[in-house]
């Protein structure tokens, strides 16, 4: 079953305060606008497989993880 936005936006910035990182330092490393990162926490809007994958890399963790599965 497919996680909705909310959720997986919760694991991201679970995840991403466990690694001691700000929005605008994965933001920069993503190259994006941090205001599109914190929408992604917050379930605003879709993220891509890529960006996912991105994601994945500088949390160090895997797809599944960050997904909560």
């Amino acid at each position: 079953m497919l996680k909705n936005k909310k959720e997986i936006g919760r694991n991201i910035k679970k995840i991403r305060k466990q690694k001691g990182m700000t929005q605008l330092q994965i933001a920069e490393k993503m190259n994006i606008h941090r205001s599109t990162y914190t929408y992604y926490e917050i379930g605003k809007c879709d993220i891509s497989a890529v960006k996912i994958l991105a994601l994945c890399e500088i949390l160090d963790t895997d797809p599944n993880t960050l997904l909560g599965f």
